[in-house]
């Protein structure tokens, strides 16, 4: 035994302490600084603000998209119903019901898909508008419910006749309308308009509004276009309140 480690156990101590001692890993500030290195607070604002501005920038052009997809839809909507028309009329001599004064619970849209159904109901309501999907008879696309009486017939003028139109591409039977109270209902699309009668008609599609002419051709109506057609219009939100509750 040499001296040295005879010191060793007369002070207590042992002979694997240094074998102890070597085990232990040997590790710098550094290395364990890169280990669990994180994000500091400017770099994680950094990232969030550059989130932010992406979504600032997406979101209105994902809803413009959205907007011309619904429009789109309404189109092809209008298009259904008008082939449906088109079926419908030969058969009742050129003559189509607008109005059913006598019979509150009926509309166009039942006289229609009664005779000639285009399909789905869904194709009687415009997809972007409130109530979106057909809910009943009363929340569809509009016809227009007083053409000039020459063309008409029935003690109401309930029936137009349309092989008497001078000029069937500039007819606006069917387009998208806005409730204005009626029924109570608020900001919906309703079974008719009135020509003589205004914000009936809602342009709601970019400022103009979908329809369906009596030759069958569809069209996006601008605001000077509805003007000619004699039409005033709604180009906003139709404010006339509910009077029932939500």
């Amino acid at each position: 035994m040499t001296g040295r480690r005879l010191i060793r156990l007369i002070s207590g101590g042992s002979d694997n302490d240094s074998l102890v001692k070597k085990q232990w890993p040997k590790t710098s500030k550094a290395v364990s600084r890169s280990r669990f290195h994180g994000f500091t607070l400017i770099e994680l604002l950094v990232v969030i603000a550059i989130i932010a501005l992406l979504a600032s920038m997406l979101l209105p052009a994902l809803g413009r998209a959205k907007q011309r997809a619904q429009s789109i839809r309404c189109v092809s909507n209008l298009r259904q119903l008008g082939v449906a028309v088109s079926l419908y009329l030969p058969e009742f001599n050129g003559r189509i019901q607008v109005d059913a004064p006598l019979d509150p619970d009926t509309t166009w849209g039942s006289i229609l898909n009664t005779n000639q159904p285009p399909g789905a109901l869904d194709v009687f309501v415009c997809p972007s508008y409130a109530p979106t999907r057909f809910t009943n008879w009363f929340f569809i696309y509009g016809i227009r419910q007083d053409p000039p009486p020459e063309y008409t017939q029935g003690d109401f003028g309930e029936v137009l006749k349309t092989s008497l139109l001078p000029q069937p591409s500039e007819f606006l039977l069917l387009a998208d309308t806005t409730s204005r109270g009626r029924q109570g209902a608020g900001s919906k699309q309703y079974y008719y308009f009135r020509a003589d009668q205004e914000k009936q008609v809602h342009a709601r599609h970019h400022s103009s509004a979908n329809g369906l002419f009596m030759d069958i051709h569809v069209e996006a109506n601008n605001r000077t276009r509805l003007e000619r057609l004699g039409i005033q219009a709604l180009y906003g939100p139709d404010t006339v309140p509910s009077y029932f509750p939500p």
